[in-house]
């Protein structure tokens, strides 16, 4: 256990000006965001609108900006984090396996707590709303869907980076894969007719959908709103979105799965 954190420290070190840059966007853009909200809710107050809907909106508006950015930056650091590693520390990590499986996710678990922090950066705005009347339930459901959803598409980007150990054509592959399990929904649609009960395949790809897990833990109808209901005809169909937590443990399997894809292939690259 002592050498997997010290690992952790070491990353920490390495990673050390990344996790300042983060931080210093971060940190700021949500002081911003609640200077907004407060000036908004005194500007909404005062023309009589009901402050606790004005919260509730407020916070899926906010929970969707925050499933964008991760959905971004998730795959962004985990490639960073496998395609970093140096000749001259594989030469070593030969010589070290298997214990170099911990080296790997050492890394690996950096990048989640960099997103872990960024998370909670970004809950800081629903503790201001907490107080307009939004329930606490449907904020700490998107938290834990995010960060289902930020382990996920790192692990993604991770596993990919191992595999192909070159940054450009590992992330020219992975962005694809993750827009492919988001938008999979919207490429669905024009199939579904001749199918006899197409509610099942929209649910089941419903699932792989992290912006679907985030309307769920808000009870929010997505397909059947704004200019997703104009763009695709899923919002016609009979169907159930999934629970929130079935998007976030998708996304854990999913995690599981990368990581365990990549570490097979730099177990083949050790020998």
């Amino acid at each position: 256990m002592f050498p997997f954190l010290s690992l952790i420290r070491g990353e920490y070190r390495r990673n050390r000006t990344l996790v300042r840059l983060v931080t210093g966007i971060a940190l700021p853009s949500v002081l911003l965001l609640l200077a907004w909200l407060i000036d908004l809710r005194e500007e909404s107050v005062s023309r009589g609108a009901d402050p606790e809907y004005l919260s509730r909106q407020w916070a899926v508006n906010t929970a969707f900006a925050e499933g964008a950015i991760f959905f971004f930056l998730a795959p962004f650091l985990g490639v960073v984090a496998a395609t970093s590693i140096q000749r001259r520390e594989e030469d070593l990590l030969r010589i070290l396996a298997p214990r170099a499986a911990f080296f790997y996710l050492s890394r690996w678990f950096f990048v989640l707590g960099v997103l872990l922090f960024l998370l909670g950066i970004f809950s800081l705005p629903y503790l201001f709303l907490s107080t307009l009347g939004l329930s606490l339930k449907g904020v700490a459901a998107s938290r834990l869907t995010l960060l289902g959803v930020a382990g996920g598409l790192s692990a993604l980007g991770f596993g990919v980076g191992i595999l192909l150990r070159d940054r450009g054509l590992s992330l020219a592959v992975s962005y694809p894969l993750v827009f492919l399990l988001a938008g999979q929904i919207l490429l669905a649609g024009p199939f579904l007719d001749p199918l006899s009960d197409p509610g099942r395949l929209i649910e089941g790809l419903m699932v792989t959908n992290g912006f679907i897990g985030i309307a769920s833990s808000f009870d929010l109808d997505l397909m059947r709103r704004g200019w997703l209901y104009e763009i695709s005809p899923v919002g016609m169909y009979r169907f159930d979105y999934p629970a929130w937590y079935a998007v976030s443990i998708f996304h854990g399997v999913l995690a599981v799965f990368f990581l365990g894809l990549g570490f097979q292939g730099r177990a083949r690259r050790l020998r």
